[in-house]
């Protein structure tokens, strides 16, 4: 007797044909006519045998975390413990202990500063790339330690930057509003913020003058 077997004729004894008919058909399965049904069955073990295996081998990728040689390899204060992998601070994950708590939700401005780990708050904090200034506000101002620190009336608040009076700006509240329109004549008078006007003016170094149409004049 001759049968098919992948495209091609293959000649057999009728006592050995027997026709396979599996009950369910499962997806990449391969169901084929064999001698004594065989091959058949073979194929079918095969293939499930070799998805158990790759998933087998997926599930321990997974699972398998980067290995460490020294405290250098890990991250925000992570350590190399003695399994060879990172042991992380509070605060942070992953294989080197590169991601911080909370940083995608700061959105630290990167031109200007970073997101670090704040080991006592256990979360990320946005810290300034100028070590002396403080990140306040999607801003790096410079610290004060009192009121004498900032200008033109500036106080200096809870968060250690200077609150300034409306009218002037900038870390120390230096910058008064409208002083370069005004072009105050520096050798004899200074732009000083009026706190009532919240606008700078020109005011003359001599206290008992007055400063009219770029002069100094006596009152």
């Amino acid at each position: 007797m001759i049968i098919w077997k992948g495209g091609k004729p293959k000649t057999v004894n009728v006592g050995q044909v027997r026709i396979y008919h599996p009950r369910e058909s499962h997806e990449d399965v391969v169901e084929t006519d064999g001698v004594n049904g065989e091959e058949s069955r073979a194929e079918q073990v095969e293939t499930e045998g070799s998805k158990g295996l790759a998933k087998e081998e997926s599930t321990k990728a997974e699972q398998c975390p980067a290995s460490c040689k020294s405290n250098s390899d890990c991250e925000n204060g992570g350590t190399c413990g003695k399994d060879q992998v990172c042991e992380c601070k509070e605060g942070s994950s992953g294989d080197r202990c590169e991601i911080i708590k909370g940083c995608e939700t700061l959105a630290c401005d990167d031109q200007i500063s970073k997101c670090v780990l704040d080991v006592k708050a256990k979360r990320g904090i946005c810290e300034c790339k100028e070590k002396t200034k403080l990140y306040v506000k999607h801003k790096c101002l410079a610290a004060c330690k009192s009121n004498s620190d900032c200008k033109n009336g500036g106080t200096c608040g809870k968060d250690q930057v200077c609150e300034c009076k409306e009218g002037s700006s900038g870390d120390r509240c230096e910058i008064i509003k409208g002083c370069e329109k005004l072009a105050c004549d520096p050798q004899i008078s200074d732009c000083v913020l009026d706190l009532k006007a919240k606008n700078g003016i020109c005011e003359c170094k001599e206290k008992t003058k007055l400063y009219v149409n770029h002069k100094c004049l006596g009152k």
